[in-house]
């Protein structure tokens, strides 16, 4: 019975958390429609839409009063614990502080991307902060859902920052719809661990203060997979599809690859369903409409500032990534002996060598490691939100390997016990392959994020066979090595953002009361936005004499420089 109630009050929350981050970007991009801006009334709206469905819902369920009030009341807290994390954080990615930063604020001041090109709107008496640059080929064109996300939370605000509480909300939004799944299927305490695994991937942890969307990209395809395997357990069938094509609809409109990722798995399971007779008969018209749904309203209506606007003004939804005049972002994102190699050498010299950072600028190739062991100087490239060498951990590689071994024997005895579980198991296992396979760039961490789950599929099939003592020895041999791994990359980049984050806030502190201030900067025009958080007297130039002294250089980035009145 505790059990149920555990179960229900996790699932009903995460929905919570995925029904709200939908309202938001749902809203506004209706509203772009209609050339209205974002503002706190959107925040509001989708606030009390989130709550009025949720109670509909709630009392469909008959859930009493009291529940319903302690669900509302726990999504409001996990929404409060995100955005004071959020905002007490900073941003210190390239990417983060270049242009994803920029679009956020850029939104926030009224640029509607559906009609008008940032650049237009950067230079016009509407905005109040006029940048240098707004990196505008990937502000423009690229998949917006986070950035509407975050810039309605900014408004709110008026702290850029408080806009990362998105990705908390994912973190957390996973963590309670992974254990409302196996709560009911494996013991407490195994549960509980699978459930911080998957919310806690590296990515994750390396990425949860900063702009990069992979986690997110991440984080909703897990949701997504538990989601279906509740909808061929004939489980609540109408709020796992309405759940469903909710975070279908985040996901497409969070990254180009979210749209890839969430095509290829969601046909993989539709051919399933075909094959099936049993899943056929029971799931065929419901995945159709849903299928038709997400179309119509996750890509035509809330992607419209992207993908219906990339095709009528370039000729290509996914442009500037695909098509005629597309732009090469990978050849230079990758070691030299990448291009020398196939996808599946690619895949296996990132996931089994030693963590390093290398582009095409370093004279340097990956070096193969023997598995469970890492050098000092790895330890130093965890700090990198994007490390492209064993970019999940230094002791990963090993995880792999044996959690691949395991799944090969484990499969093929699941066959013989039980083929309908066999089923599960393999068609998310064909489905990693098949994007190792198919995605060109699939070696690369943040790209394949969803590649931390073979581990968990490999305990979760220990499990399966339990009785023997040397498969408990190996769940706990898993588990321990993952926990280790993750609590590396948590000392080597999470406490020394820390760090970073005091002396930070210490400095804009000195730049507050600044009577006024000449801005410049070479690539991080979105992190001028911190400033303007705190001090709105800010003249932004785009060049500098050679003889421009300049006062304070906040995080690396921008030139505070010597102006009358400092």
């Amino acid at each position: 019975m505790r059990k149920n109630i555990i179960k229900n009050y996790s699932f009903d929350v995460g929905i919570l958390i995925i029904l709200f981050i939908f309202m938001i970007i749902f809203i506004d991009s209706i509203l772009f429609i209609f050339n209205i801006s974002i503002s706190k009334i959107n925040f509001i709206v989708a606030l009390i839409f989130t709550f009025s469905f949720s109670i509909i819902y709630f009392v469909k369920k008959k859930n009493s009063i009291w529940d319903v009030i302690i669900k509302l009341l726990l999504f409001s807290i996990l929404f409060l614990f995100s955005l004071f994390i959020a905002r007490n954080t900073y941003d210190l990615s390239w990417d983060g502080n270049s242009y994803h930063k920029t679009a956020i604020g850029e939104l926030k001041n009224g640029w509607n991307p559906l009609y008008e090109r940032i650049e237009d709107f950067n230079s016009s008496e509407d905005n109040s902060l006029q940048l240098a640059d707004t990196h505008d080929i990937w502000t423009n064109h690229y998949a917006k859902g986070q950035w509407i996300f975050a810039a309605t939370i900014y408004d709110l605000t008026n702290n850029i920052e408080s806009g990362k509480c998105i990705n908390f909300l994912a973190i957390i939004a996973v963590l309670l719809i992974a254990f409302s799944y196996f709560i009911s299927k494996i013991s407490l305490l195994l549960s509980v661990i699978i459930s911080f695994i998957l919310a806690l991937n590296p990515i994750t942890i390396m990425q949860m203060f900063t702009y990069y969307n992979d986690l997110l990209v991440y984080s909703f395809i897990i949701i997504m997979l538990i989601l279906m395997q509740n909808i061929l357990d004939n489980k609540d069938k109408q709020i796992n599809y309405i759940a469903l094509f909710l975070t279908l609809c985040i996901l497409i409109n969070i990254k180009f690859t979210g749209l890839a990722y969430a095509g290829i798995m969601m046909l993989i399971y539709y051919i399933f369903i075909l094959i099936k007779r049993e899943y056929r008969i029971n799931h065929l018209k419901e995945m159709t409409i849903l299928g038709v749904t997400t179309v119509l309203i996750g890509i035509v209506l809330i992607g419209s500032s992207t993908y219906v606007k990339n095709t009528f003004t370039n000729g290509n939804p996914l442009y500037p990534l695909f098509g005629e005049n597309k732009v090469d972002i990978m050849t230079t994102n990758q070691p030299q002996v990448f291009l020398e190699m196939n996808r599946i050498e690619k895949f296996i010299y990132a996931n089994f060598s030693e963590s390093i950072n290398l582009t095409a600028f370093q004279n340097q190739n990956p070096v193969l490691k023997i598995p469970f062991t890492y050098k000092h100087d790895e330890l130093l490239q965890l700090s990198i939100p994007d490390l492209r060498i064993g970019g999940f951990g230094v002791l990963f590689g090993g995880i792999l390997l044996l959690s691949i071994v395991i799944l090969l024997i484990g499969l093929y005895f699941l066959y013989f016990k039980d083929r309908k579980l066999f089923a599960r198991f393999f068609i998310i296992v064909c489905t990693l392959t098949l994007l190792i396979l198919i995605l060109e760039e699939s070696w690369w961490a943040r790209y394949m994020p969803q590649i931390y789950i073979i581990p968990v599929l490999a305990i979760l099939i220990l499990y399966i066979f339990r009785k023997r003592k040397v498969n408990l020895i190996l769940i706990t041999f898993l588990i321990i090595t993952t926990i280790i791994n993750t609590g590396i990359i948590v000392k080597y980049n999470t406490i020394p953002n820390y760090e970073r984050f005091v002396e930070i806030k210490e400095n804009l502190k000195t730049l507050k009361n600044n009577n006024e201030m000449t801005v410049y900067t070479t690539d991080f025009n979105g992190a001028i936005y911190n400033i303007y958080d705190v001090n709105q007297n800010i003249n932004v130039v785009n060049k500098l004499d050679e003889n421009t002294s300049f006062k304070f250089y906040y995080n690396n980035m921008i030139y505070v420089l010597e102006s009358e009145g400092q």
